[in-house]
């Protein structure tokens, strides 16, 4: 069943759409792509498509002989704001590369001024929803920014938005190193990252195919020996028991991590279930980590299913069983005070085989405590320095009169103990921002709130975070206790201490199932410039 594909904007390594039934677009037989007779901007027809022909052979060598891209007789018309709605959305038997001199018709599809930050985009066009094949797209080169833009800026917009079009999504990888001030590790960003340049100028990602790149071509257009002539990896992240998609998971060989990695949100190819996928591993030896999606890439920057991403992730590394093949999570505990986020397990990856089974647990942030938690014990991973990974939170009442904590930090070791009500312990440049402070614990201390400290004890969640001082980790154990007014008591006895019981994790979001794509429904994915001064492309809804 054929469907149009309407004008939207939208989008990780591996697929950038879904069918209803959870299958990623891909084109099945080879694409013609029709070049514009336009100029693009201040360069040349000539040139533009010269430019078009290098970022299209850049893809096709590295999918053929599975998928061949060629270039077709060029577009019958210069496309124009008159005439573009009559390319699209057209079963023609045409791909258009339109050339839009002077960001006209990037105004007229994504609203006014998209001219000044959107370099291109680009989207399958005519796809059938059931099988998921792409069977023409569209992609349209906003020449009022490339016109004039370094040649390294054109090849890569070029060559990103023909990876859209050939069903690619965006890749949140190595973000630490776009908007370092440093161009010399450019290459080491996968060309699908969501921006084109970092606000110190250097252009960002380099328009060659990062290993990511490559690894989201072969999974959509598979060689015969995608499987036995590589090593895999594979496995699920949670959120205590309930599976977590839209966690950003990176794997990264340990003898060359910037190059050889790549990144694949949890449940990205999937709309059911959290799994992740990295394949095309060469031999060696791995680390595996999760981290957020940018809160930024949404749109037509968005990683993926997820938009908006799901909060809630916290950057920590996988130290379950040490070949991923054991089943149980290991040290993947998900309890910030006993899973050093900081740790990694290492596992190898060989030709032929998977490494399966490598499960992460999210650290939950803020951990309930209260007289039912009973003596609970842990470990500081951070130093004095460092906002700690975890806190503790105790929900007060109007009837509470004291809260009790009984701390016993690890002989010879320091702890400070901070506490704020109503929002978590933070940082500033002068220290912790708290409500209540006790700093040099070395021995077995008693810290009470009650109705006369200042300020009083009432009705709050209090967040506790306990800092190391010196030489992390350090252990410790914790217990909490309380008493109450009994509600009608005149007298206003209290109640004694509670039971023991287990401690329970306080609610953490559950991550997003993704917003499903109408199979009437395509997004571009567009290429955003970064500029401080500037707001990212924002779409106007029905458009």
């Amino acid at each position: 069943m054929l469907f149009v594909a309407a004008l939207q904007v939208v989008q990780a390594a591996g697929p950038g759409w879904l069918t209803p039934a959870g299958k990623p677009y891909a084109w099945m037989t080879n694409m013609t792509y029709n070049c514009d007779l336009n100029p693009l901007g201040d360069r040349s027809n000539i040139t533009a498509t010269q430019l078009t022909e290098w970022a299209f052979n850049e893809i096709d060598f590295e999918v053929q002989p599975v998928f061949r891209i060629t270039r077709g007789s060029d577009m019958p018309t210069p496309v124009t704001t008159s005439n573009i709605r009559s390319y699209y959305g057209k079963k023609d038997g045409r791909t258009p590369i339109v050339y839009d001199s002077d960001g006209s018709i990037t105004d007229l599809l994504l609203g006014a001024d998209s001219k000044l930050h959107v370099a291109g985009f680009a989207a399958p066009d005519v796809v059938d929803a059931e099988t998921g094949e792409i069977i023409e797209g569209i992609s349209v080169m906003n020449g009022a920014i490339l016109g004039k833009a370094p040649l390294l800026d054109v090849q890569t917009t070029l060559a990103h938005e023909f990876m859209h079009m050939v069903g690619c999504a965006h890749s949140q990888l190595n973000r630490e190193l776009f908007n370092n001030g440093d161009p010399n590790d450019d290459r080491f960003i996968p060309l699908m990252y969501p921006f084109l340049r970092d606000r110190d100028g250097y252009s960002t990602p380099w328009p060659g195919l990062h290993f990511d790149d490559r690894l989201s071509l072969n999974y959509l257009y598979p060689k015969t020996n995608f499987f036995a002539g590589f090593g895999h990896a594979t496995g699920r992240v949670y959120l205590d028991t309930a599976e977590f998609r839209g966690a950003n998971v990176i794997l990264r060989d340990t003898s060359n991590p910037s190059a050889t990695s790549v990144a694949w949100p949890s449940g990205m190819a999937t709309r059911n279930n959290a799994v992740w996928e990295a394949h095309m591993l060469p031999d060696g030896s791995y680390t595996c980590e999760i981290e957020q999606i940018d809160s930024l890439f949404i749109g037509g920057s968005r990683i993926g299913q997820f938009d908006p991403p799901p909060t809630g992730v916290t950057k920590e590394y996988y130290n379950g069983p040490p070949t991923g093949t054991g089943g149980g999570f290991g040290d993947e505990s998900g309890d910030p005070f006993t899973d050093d986020s900081r740790a990694a397990t290492q596992f190898t990856v060989t030709q032929g085989n998977t490494a399966t089974n490598v499960n992460l647990k999210l650290q939950q942030q803020y951990i309930a405590l209260s007289p039912a938690s009973g003596t609970l014990s842990g470990r500081l991973f951070a130093s004095a320095a460092t906002l700690p990974d975890g806190q503790y939170v105790f929900r007060a009442n109007f009837q509470t009169m004291t809260l009790t904590l009984n701390l016993a930090p690890e002989p010879g070791k320091t702890i400070d103990v901070y506490i704020r009500g109503g929002a978590p312990v933070g940082s500033t440049r002068a220290g912790f921002t708290h409500t209540y402070a006790f700093t040099n614990i070395a021995t077995p201390q008693t810290l009470v709130l009650n109705k006369d400290s200042t300020p009083p004890v009432t009705g709050y969640d209090y967040y506790i975070a306990l800092v190391a001082r010196n030489d992390p980790p350090t252990a410790f154990t914790l217990s909490a206790a309380t008493t109450e007014v009994t509600v009608g008591d005149p007298a206003n006895a209290r109640k004694p201490p509670q039971s023991q019981a287990s401690c329970r994790a306080a609610p953490v979001d559950a991550g997003s199932a993704g917003t499903d794509i109408a199979p009437v429904l395509f997004l571009f994915g567009v290429f955003t410039v970064w500029r401080r001064s500037r707001r990212r492309c924002a779409v106007p809804a029905g458009r």
